[in-house]
């Protein structure tokens, strides 16, 4: 039985290679830029963003009871 993530690799490909199709052919700068941005989101990984908590934003580090700086 093939892996559910195969099939939704497979389908970003897909439509990876049909956005880079219409890309090459396109001459609008602004049509361009939307396919780029658009091959962009299907070939990035689809992974929750967790905010950085204020203390990491800052570059502040807590080990156990004690803060590294």
């Amino acid at each position: 039985m093939p892996f559910r993530n195969q099939d939704y690799v497979s389908k970003n490909f897909e439509r990876w290679k049909e956005l880079a199709t219409l890309t090459s052919r396109e001459q609008d700068p602004a049509k361009l830029t939307e396919l780029a941005t658009e091959m962009n989101l299907v070939l990035t990984p689809k992974t929750p963003y967790l905010e950085p908590s204020p203390a990491q934003a800052f570059g502040v580090r807590i080990v156990g009871p004690e803060v590294e700086l």
